[in-house]
């Protein structure tokens, strides 16, 4: 039986480097400069495929010990829901002094947000957070994962794949079918069915790992750069044009390689593990909190230029996010812990 790795450096890595995607993705679009679709839309999507890869190597030697499934949902919501809690209220807060007619549709949008089911209604309309949606999708695909473990394991599970993927395009095709915006269709498109490939090929991803192959940190590295490159410079003349036809499925093949590269990859210093450690304790704080910050600094100094505002929001937010990881995620996660380890008296 296998060991259970609740980390793995590289992945990490890959997820700080997504969520610096997200970041200067929205950053230039709110300044009015270019906007690199493949950045925002695709630094996103490669979560669910760390997504998919980190829960099977964390949790399949677990449930292969008979882990319950209860714990392993609490153990989720504790990961996430302090955080986006915490966020939820901050934009909350934000809605309620900007007063735009809409406190009411906030105060629904909050309740529904604290439950973190969100995912099942709509959660592109539903989330009061920017890029909460994805959040609320990522624990859809929480409940679903014990029978997404048994598809990843079977021995049909590359057919599975093919289905999985075909059902997935056809549904992004279609949904954005006479549009070149995904935003106009945003509600529609932002549904758990548009993504499911990208955590079940990370579901794969973890399964290969846990096989004992191995690829060589050194071509894994030299891997990930080439494709995160290829994937920064893809980006479509359109949202749409990014995620449909044969840009969508290169686009896509590049993200779950890079996810496949990363999860190789192992750091030999003291200083790369720390690079790693903080690229991976940051990725979700800053994903959740750089449009914050953003609205603190555009209301401090307006009118600033570019590179002043991506140090101005992401120095700050990267702080935050690691002393919110530190002081209140962790502890949280912690007593969560205490609980669920701690056996029950007799």
């Amino acid at each position: 039986m296998h060991k259970a790795l609740d980390r793995v450096y590289g992945l990490d890595l890959l997820r700080g480097l997504c969520s610096l995607l997200v970041v200067f993705y929205h950053l230039m679009i709110w300044t009015g400069h270019r906007e690199m679709y493949s950045w925002g839309l695709h630094g996103v999507y490669i979560f669910f495929a760390l997504s998919g890869a980190s829960l099977t190597l964390a949790y399949k030697p677990r449930f292969d010990s008979g882990f319950p499934l209860g714990s392993f949902l609490m153990l989720r919501a504790a990961r996430l829901g302090p955080l986006f809690a915490l966020a939820s209220t901050i934009m909350f807060a934000h809605k309620w002094i900007t007063d735009d007619g809409r406190i009411f549709q906030a105060i629904s949008a909050g309740l529904l947000s604290t439950s973190l089911l969100f995912g099942f209604g709509n959660p592109g309309t539903t989330s009061l957070v920017l890029g909460g949606w994805s959040i609320g999708v990522e624990v859809v695909f929480y409940l679903i994962f014990p029978a997404v473990l048994v598809f990843a394991y079977s021995r049909r599970s590359y057919w599975v794949l093919a289905i999985v993927f075909l059902v997935q395009q056809a549904f992004v095709e279609l949904t954005l079918s006479g549009t070149s915006d995904v935003k106009v269709v945003w509600e529609s498109y932002t549904q758990p069915l548009a993504f499911m490939a990208y955590f079940f090929c990370g579901c794969l991803i973890g399964r290969y790992v846990m096989s004992g192959k191995s690829i060589g940190p050194g071509i894994s590295r030299l891997a990930l750069l080439c494709v995160m490159g290829a994937l920064v410079c893809l980006s479509g003349p359109s949202s749409a044009a990014t995620v449909t036809g044969l840009r969508g499925v290169e686009l896509f093949v590049l993200s779950v390689s890079a996810s496949f590269f990363a999860a190789f990859i192992e750091p030999r210093s003291a200083v790369f593990v720390k690079v790693c450690e903080v690229a991976g304790n940051m990725s979700y704080g800053l994903y959740l909190l750089h449009p914050i910050v953003f609205l603190v600094i555009k209301r401090v100094a307006p009118g600033l230029a570019l590179p002043y505002v991506c140090l101005g929001t992401l120095i700050p937010a990267v702080l935050i996010a690691l002393t919110l990881e530190k002081y209140f995620e962790r502890p949280v996660r912690g007593l969560f812990r205490r609980y669920i380890f701690t056996p029950a008296p007799a």
